[in-house]
């Protein structure tokens, strides 16, 4: 959603209340018990999973709400007044499995037992992030409602039958926070806590989603946890609507070379460019292509090995004005055929290409709309990705400039 700030008086908060369906509770429960896990372990996943698609980030960091009782020595139980502590989770979603990232999580947590008294200034220091910045701007709550010496009171603890949104005038210093409520054989319910610019309903529709397909997930074959959806056929994600900059990828890079050109902008073995080298270097090779035919809505494949040649040949199709389509140099023969076939390109850049041409007489200033074959707009095609296809013949994507903003940006 864009928000950071967790400092200050706080904000004003809206709060909805709701249960979790029986059926997945139950399947939650089964679950956690097969793995020899807590349901508290499984429901960390599911947070960090929806945590990742509201973040638009595969690598994801939220506060976790400790008891603080656990260490806190013999006759902790018996102290009056709260021992809780918050302390940071991360988990990377774009690299495990829903198992692994389970069992990941179950260390992890017990870990953070070992530190459950840790002011979190300490934790910030630990972790290397720059004092201006928060660890984290979520917190995740899994607690079990206290239950009295005669069992549990069904009024007190029964969940929640349906949504309820507390409009109350509250303050919080977190954009965002969940908590789950165990209310052991009553079920569990959620109290999702946002500012009150986002919809609470929303994200704890997510969540539960979220908890259901992890669930199912743990019950098959293992999958990655990013492939885990959130939706349920009648949600949409959604947030505010963030101002995307005027103008293509190609002006906000070149924004950037102008303001810090002797920074440091590419980096591959050995090998480092500032901002100023590697815009210089486009450049050139942008002319180039330019008197090679390519211009707006003309293809260029693009087949380089990862390098500083990779990179700037992509830089140099845009700033040409061309679509960039990348040709993995290690694909079979047939399968590049095909690619080229189908996108048509008017040039194709390669290792043996890019060894070949001589551009130092080229001038490597920015290229204006006059220097290309026509002026590039943000409607224009910025690449073209080849997905595997449903009937197993690869289809093109197209994604034009302003799409590739709006990403970058949101």
């Amino acid at each position: 959603y864009g928000l950071m700030d967790v400092r200050g008086d706080g904000m004003d908060s809206v709060t909805a209340e709701m249960p979790v369906p029986q059926d997945i509770v139950d399947r939650l429960r089964e679950v956690s018990r097969q793995l020899g896990v807590s349901a508290a372990t499984v429901l960390h996943v599911a947070w960090a999973r929806v945590l990742s698609t509201l973040s638009g980030r595969d690598d994801v960091v939220f506060g976790t709400v400790l008891f603080g009782r656990m260490n806190a020595g013999a006759g902790a139980d018996r102290v009056v007044g709260p021992f809780i502590n918050t302390l940071p989770v991360r988990v990377r979603t774009g690299r495990v499995g829903v198992r692994e990232a389970v069992e990941d999580m179950r260390r992890q947590l017990a870990a953070l037992l070992e530190h459950e008294h840790a002011p979190l200034a300490v934790a910030q220091q630990a972790s290397g992030v720059a004092e201006n910045t928060p660890l984290f701007t979520s917190l995740f709550n899994y607690r079990h409602i206290a239950q009295g010496p005669d069992g549990p009171d069904a009024e007190a603890t029964r969940a929640p039958e349906g949504i309820r949104t507390v409009y109350a005038r509250e303050r919080t210093n977190y954009p965002l926070s969940v908590s789950v409520n165990d209310l052991d054989v009553a079920g569990l319910s959620l109290s999702v806590e946002v500012v009150d610019s986002l919809d609470p309903h929303a994200v704890g529709q997510l969540l539960c989603v979220a908890v259901q397909n992890v669930v199912a997930a743990l019950s098959g074959p293992d999958v990655p946890l990013f492939a885990i959806g959130l939706l349920d056929g009648e949600q949409v994600v959604c947030g505010p609507v963030l101002e995307v900059p005027a103008g293509t990828v190609v002006d906000v890079f070149e924004a950037q070379a102008a303001r810090t050109p002797a920074v440091t902008a590419l980096v591959c073995g050995a090998v480092s460019l500032s901002f100023a080298e590697v815009n210089a270097r486009a450049n050139r090779l942008a002319r180039h292509l330019v008197r090679a035919g390519v211009g707006p809505e003309r293809v260029v494949a693009v087949s380089l090995p990862r390098s500083v040649d990779s990179m700037v040949g992509l830089l140099a199709v845009w700033k040409a004005g061309g679509v960039y389509l990348p040709v993995d140099p290690a694909l079979p023969s047939e399968r590049t055929a095909l690619l080229l076939s189908d996108a048509d390109p008017a040039f194709v850049l390669t290792e043996a290409v890019m060894a070949s041409l001589v551009l130092a007489e080229l001038s490597g200033g920015d290229l204006t709309d006059a220097d290309r074959r026509a002026p590039l707009l943000p409607r224009n095609s910025a690449y073209v990705i080849y997905t595997s296809g449903s009937t197993g013949r690869p289809k093109g994507v197209v994604v034009e400039h302003r799409q590739m903003l709006n990403l970058l940006v949101n």
